[in-house]
């Protein structure tokens, strides 16, 4: 059979690349504050007409109308939405940020606001805006702060004998390999395959890695950046309020830029083995991974947990919300026992 590996985010964060959304707000906040050399806070952004304890956020956009900066009375300084203008989104994510102390899912989040505000087409608007920005931003941060600053990948990190090197009980059956990335970012994982490619005596490296959320600085392939389960009753009810606004942000239509769906479909034209690295298997790509992991030539998968087993069981109770057949689920996929170290 053939091999299918699917790449998410934390391939890229366990190769020490900051592309975690706590290190992409963070650099929001640096945006604005920076500190001095005995540790005060320099404001670099734009005071608040209004209020002079808030400070705006710049870019070569100019200023920002949605994000802006505060400091407590502690002197920390955290993210706020511009008091100034009615915020939706923006508003919403800093609150929840506040109350748990970590960043949520951004695509996830939109979509939770969307299902609030649904009846009210002027809402929707904002909130749309709200998330085109959070969209420009993270683009210009991965190019500027992660892919331009890489240099030449080093191939030779630990994960390069467990991805590339395929050692496993299943290996006599692997005919062609294939990779899927989620990711943004391609430096990586095109230095690591054309290395490969090149040294594999049996060539079996088949095309090169798919982007199927596009890559940076690609206009041929952009980046798709919205929320995936179309499957949910809410996505329903968005879809049947017949209000197009509702739909732009939705992965569904999104992939349909590209042929890079359709050329994910045509891996599985033939029995498939799948390999997961990195993907948190949530809800926001559901509608795609469902697609590959319940297809009838989907034989064996196989998702890998970096450093702890507890992540095993924390990407099995999310690949349970995804194939919609537990007798299914327990058949394809491979028990803790079978994984082979990351």
């Amino acid at each position: 059979m053939n091999r299918l590996v699917i790449i998410g985010n934390g391939f890229d964060l366990a190769h020490g690349l900051a592309t975690s959304y706590n290190s992409f707000m963070l650099y929001l906040l640096n945006q604005i504050l920076k500190k001095d050399e005995v540790g005060r806070f320099d404001i670099i952004g734009i005071e608040s007409r209004n209020n002079r304890n808030v400070f705006h956020l710049k870019d070569n956009k100019g200023i920002s109308k949605w994000i802006c900066a505060a400091i407590n009375d502690k002197g920390k300084p955290y993210l706020i939405s511009n008091p100034d203008i009615t915020s939706y989104y923006f508003n919403s994510l800093f609150e929840k940020y506040n109350e748990l102390n970590t960043w949520s899912d951004l695509e996830g989040h939109y979509f939770e606001i969307l299902n609030s505000y649904m009846f009210d087409s002027d809402v929707i608007n904002i909130i749309n805006e709200e998330f085109d920005y959070i969209k420009y931003k993270l683009e210009n941060y991965l190019i500027t702060n992660v892919e331009d600053k890489m240099g030449d990948p080093d191939i030779n990190h630990k994960i390069h004998n467990s991805i590339f090197n395929y050692e496993h009980k299943y290996k006599g059956y692997i005919s062609s390999n294939y990779f899927v990335s989620f990711n943004y970012t391609s430096k990586l994982l095109n230095q690591y395959y054309k290395w490969n490619k090149n040294k594999s005596p049996d060539n079996n490296y088949g095309t090169e890695p798919i982007y199927i959320h596009g890559k940076l600085i690609d206009k041929s392939n952009p980046i798709v950046f919205g929320y995936g389960d179309d499957n949910s009753d809410d996505y329903m009810k968005l879809k049947n309020w017949k209000s197009n606004n509702l739909l732009t942000n939705f992965k569904t239509f999104q992939y349909l830029r590209t042929i890079n769906y359709k050329a994910v479909l045509g891996l599985l034209k033939e029995p498939i083995f799948v390999q997961v690295y990195g993907h948190s298997l949530g809800l926001s790509d559901k509608t795609l991974l469902k697609t590959i992991f319940q297809h009838p030539n989907t034989v064996h998968i196989e998702v890998k947990y970096y450093e702890n087993e507890s992540r095993y069981f924390e990407n099995m109770y999310n690949l349970s919300r995804i194939i919609d057949d537990n007798e299914m689920m327990r058949s394809k996929v491979l028990s803790l026992e079978d994984v082979s170290p990351p």
